[in-house]
């Protein structure tokens, strides 16, 4: 009976061990992945050697992670850029095989959203 209890404590640790590390990997993947798109698009926008700041930053209520971008000619505007669509465990094969469009938008110092286009403003 005690040999039965702790193979089975055994068991659900190494359960706990396994879902800890898969979760922890994926959420590595996520920001590895989501940092290479949104790059790669402000490349190709040609927004790169405008950058004064970049800074990654995650919101853990969303589960996202997204750059927060000051540019030169607008230096008191602050840039939230993110993905459309963030890769999920559901969508984790097909995502890298998939084109993405990011989008930003403006905010001022204290985080209120800028309402006006601004000339950075991705949507």
């Amino acid at each position: 009976m005690k040999k039965k209890y702790v193979i089975t404590i055994l068991i659900i640790l190494i359960l706990i061990l396994l879902i800890f590390g898969f979760y922890k990997g994926f959420k590595h993947y996520q920001k590895k992945v989501t940092f290479e798109v949104i790059n790669l698009q402000l490349e190709k926008k040609n927004f790169e050697e405008d950058i004064v700041k970049k800074k990654e930053q995650y919101d853990s209520k969303r589960g996202v992670y997204y750059y927060s971008i000051v540019y030169k000619k607008e230096n008191n505007i602050t840039y939230i850029t993110e993905l459309d669509e963030d890769p999920t465990v559901m969508n984790i094969i097909s995502f890298k095989n998939k084109s993405h469009e990011i989008y930003s938008y403006p905010v001022d110092k204290h985080g209120n959203e800028i309402q006006r286009h601004t000339k950075y403003q991705i949507d």
